[in-house]
């Protein structure tokens, strides 16, 4: 039976037994796309990384070999053996040596969701100038934006006359945000917005449901470069297709916001690029041996910082397999500083999930 949604996240949460574990690559239109296989029990588990379980899968998978291994007889080859090795890797004393100067607090100043309009509001601004644009239409934002623990207005102008979005944002979880964004081209009509920051990236999906208007904004980093797709489309129709190139910027992140995303007993000083995104926000990007690191701020009248820090388990020149290693989102203002670590989408290190997400410290700067 094959099992989706609910039930397939339920299997995968019970898993035990492991008998067999194969990680294996296949070819796609997209190039080579990982799978992951388990024989457990009596029961049998195969996933590709386009399917949507796959990060929680290998995330477990990980975990009961580790548990399993030492007393069973599990079926691996070699590089599936060193990848689920290498997932398991334990950070715990390098975390602590970041954390040093910093004092845990159960009260934290700064709430996120006081906060997700400062990430929120200059990609759905994007987005609309995007939407209207289609429609031949030029909007004017007039910057006074009004916005309360996660709801809020924005103002602009189109063709002199004076316009009002309203909208609502929801976390998910500490990667995710929901927008609903309301009177987008029609009064009445609402824009649904998905923007996701993770290892891969910033993924953002919208859609106005009304008028069969849905897209995508994708951005992809390496080393040399960050590229900003953008997608439209009205029905089956494509309206708008269109690659940007972010321009670079001589800038790092914080000095803060470096020491505890760096590794504390790393030789190599990190050279960070950054980029400033369409929509004037900066995202910096560096990658030093295995690891790749991602910072996006925001804010106003204080800097937040969303750093994204994953490890890659492959060789050098493998097709990459990435696992979050961590995550954590800095406010600063003034003499105040506060660090919030954050939880992980599947697949991550266990080390800093058990132990780290969810917490809160602070520190006089």
């Amino acid at each position: 039976m094959l099992l989706t949604g609910e039930d397939r996240s339920n299997q995968i949460a019970f898993i035990q037994n492991l008998k067999m574990v194969n990680c294996y690559q296949i070819f796609s239109e997209n190039g080579l796309v990982d799978g992951i296989m388990a024989y457990y029990g009596d029961q049998t588990i195969n996933l590709c990384e386009l399917e949507e379980d796959y990060g929680e899968l290998f995330d477990k998978l990980v975990q009961v070999y580790a548990e399993e291994s030492g007393n069973a007889r599990i079926v691996v080859d070699e590089n599936t053996k060193e990848l689920l090795t290498r997932g398991r890797e334990d950070f715990s004393a390098e975390f602590a040596k970041r954390l040093e100067g910093f004092q845990e607090t159960n009260m934290p100043v700064f709430l996120s969701k006081a906060f997700s309009h400062c990430f929120v509001v200059p990609i759905v601004e994007f987005l609309l100038t995007k939407l209207y644009g289609v429609q031949k239409e030029e909007i004017q934002f007039d910057g006074l934006r009004r916005s309360w623990y996660g709801k809020g207005v924005i103002g602009a102008t189109c063709q002199k006359k004076s316009l009002h979005f309203p909208y609502q944002i929801q976390s998910r979880d500490d990667e995710h945000y929901e927008v609903t964004v309301s009177n987008v081209l029609r009064t009445g009509d609402d824009m649904r917005v998905l923007i996701s920051y993770g290892i891969n990236g910033l993924v953002v999906s919208f859609r106005v449901k009304a008028i069969r208007y849905q897209g995508n904004l994708i951005l992809r980093m390496s080393d040399q470069k960050a590229e900003l797709s953008c997608f439209i489309q009205e029905g089956e129709k494509a309206i708008l297709a269109q690659e940007v190139e972010c321009d670079v910027a001589g800038a790092e992140p914080t000095a803060l916001t470096r020491r505890i995303a760096e590794d504390a007993d790393m030789k190599e000083k990190i050279q960070w690029k950054a980029y400033r995104l369409p929509w004037g926000q900066m995202i910096y990007h560096a990658e030093v041996g295995r690891d790749e690191y991602q910072v996006f701020t925001a804010g106003e009248d204080l800097t937040i910082s969303h750093c994204i820090v994953s490890r890659n388990l492959t060789e050098v020149g493998e097709e990459p397999i990435r696992f979050g290693k961590l995550a954590f989102r800095l406010y600063e203002r003034d003499t105040l500083a506060e660090l919030h670590l954050l939880e992980m989408a599947c697949p991550r290190f266990a080390s800093f999930f058990e132990k780290y997400a969810g917490t809160f410290y602070e520190i006089k700067k």
